[in-house]
């Protein structure tokens, strides 16, 4: 046991006397994050456009009382703050929609208007790119998805006091469908009180800066591991040999080492931390404290696993720094998934980098998911374990 608590000290000084060589290290990547973390927050304001959203509009059903419908619905004010309509022909909105010059296309078929008079209800086609969906166009995909759910609500009803008319026997069916439409009706126009304020981003429930400082802080984390590289790489043959004399085996040599780098960057953070959410900066709370330890010790675990299962600093430096900006691209840190496409999506969500980003953005809002710091925490546990069984696979095969 005092062997063990020996190799765990010598690791946690020898990260202490690497002090000055880390700090240097981690101020040019601090640097170098802070540059991409501000062009990231520069390029998201710059497309944050106040306009109302381009909707193309086909209209197949052209007889005046159709025209008189859509220019009755175009000159609502909450439509024309929404979005701004263009009337095209087919042709020209599928080209429209394609060229990223409007978000939507909505076709009014034929018959339309004569549908809604005789309750066929011919649906308006709304045409979505398949696509680089950005945040305008998935709002505009709610907004109609809203309205038809609204209009259906509206339809179960009057359909269910027919029934309920009929059923009953109550002779009464179109003074209460008039009664129903005109209180519906009603109810839709009071818009301040029908629709509510939400405020949408394409970064998600964080602000642009909190979703880059996330992504800072952990790019940042990450590039440190190469700093730490003397530290976080495995060890020759030899020395592994020595320690098996002394009972130490791979997994113990593993802990230390991630012990020895924790011992040096949970404290920074943690002062950064309290100093931050002194100045309410950012928002205090125990769980967010301890998620601090959590985010640390998933990086550098997946940092160790790098080293351990490479040969040489050089190469883990290139496998490091590599496939840390290919994960935090996948994973929508550089780029919001918004604007990604859905496969790339469907790779970012098995990718650890996006758990680890999404906690430490919870850190900076002080609102801490339980499932995150689990994930996380097992992250760097699986990380540790399979960097040992990459040492013992070595040693089986002889390579060490």
């Amino acid at each position: 046991m005092n062997k063990k608590k020996t190799l765990c000290f010598l690791q946690i000084k020898r990260a202490f006397c690497s002090i000055p060589v880390i700090f240097f290290g981690t101020a040019v990547f601090t640097a170098l994050v802070a540059l991409i973390a501000a062009g990231g927050v520069l390029l998201l304001s710059s497309n944050e456009e106040s306009a109302p959203m381009k909707v193309a509009m086909v209209v197949e059903d052209d007889n005046k009382y159709t025209r008189m419908a859509i220019s009755y619905l175009l000159e609502d004010e909450s439509v024309k703050n929404t979005c701004s309509f263009q009337e095209m022909s087919q042709k020209e909105a599928e080209s429209a929609l394609i060229d990223g010059s409007v978000f939507a296309v909505v076709v009014i078929p034929k018959d339309f208007l004569a549908g809604v008079l005789n309750g066929t209800n011919l649906p308006a086609r709304i045409i979505l790119p398949k696509a680089g969906m950005n945040s305008q166009s998935r709002y505009f995909q709610e907004l109609i998805e809203s309205g038809a759910s609204d209009l259906a609500t509206a339809q179960a009803a009057i359909y269910a006091l027919g029934d309920l008319c009929m059923a009953t026997g109550i002779d009464a069916i179109a003074e209460s469908e008039d009664y129903l439409n005109r209180n519906l009706l009603l109810f839709a126009l009071r818009r301040n009180t029908y629709y509510g304020k939400m405020e949408l981003s394409d970064t998600g429930d964080l602000t642009t800066v909190q979703f880059y400082a996330a992504t800072g802080i952990v790019l940042l984390l990450f590039f440190s591991g190469i700093t730490c590289c003397d530290i976080l790489k495995r060890e020759q043959g030899s020395f592994v040999n020595v320690l098996k004399r002394y009972e130490i085996s791979s997994g113990l040599l593993a802990v230390s080492k991630i012990l020895g780098v924790m011992a040096v960057y949970v404290p920074f953070f943690l002062i950064v931390y309290l100093i931050l959410s002194a100045f309410h900066v950012i928002a205090f709370s125990v769980q967010a404290l301890l998620s601090v330890i959590v985010v640390v010790f998933a990086v550098f675990s997946m940092n160790l696993f790098v080293f351990w299962i490479t040969d040489g600093r050089m190469a883990g430096t290139m496998v490091l720094f590599l496939g840390t900006m290919v994960m935090m691209f996948v994973s929508g840190s550089f780029i919001p998934e918004v604007f990604l496409s859905e496969g790339m999506n469907a790779i970012g969500r098995v990718m650890p980098v996006k758990y680890i980003t999404g906690l430490c953005g919870q850190i900076l809002t002080g609102e801490v998911l339980l499932r995150n710091v689990v994930i996380c925490m097992l992250t760097g546990i699986v990380f540790v374990a399979a960097s040992v069984l990459c040492q013992k696979l070595r040693e089986y095969w002889g390579r060490d």
